[in-house]
């Protein structure tokens, strides 16, 4: 389910409709527990747990 060179850093799933969350609630059961994975519904909330600056990146 989870590649072993794709484990590096933390990672945060956006999404904004009900499938996509359980999905992603699903995998980060997985993923969890071998890198920090955050399930947000906003930029912002993504920016945060990831401590980066994302505006300009084309992702809003």
């Amino acid at each position: 389910m989870i590649e072993p060179g794709f484990t590096n850093g933390r990672w945060a799933v956006m999404v904004d409709k009900p499938m996509e969350t359980a999905s992603a609630l699903v995998y980060s059961k997985e993923a969890g527990q071998r890198y920090p994975i955050e399930i947000v519904s906003t930029l912002a909330a993504a920016a945060s747990f990831l401590g980066k600056d994302l505006s300009g990146q084309g992702l809003a």
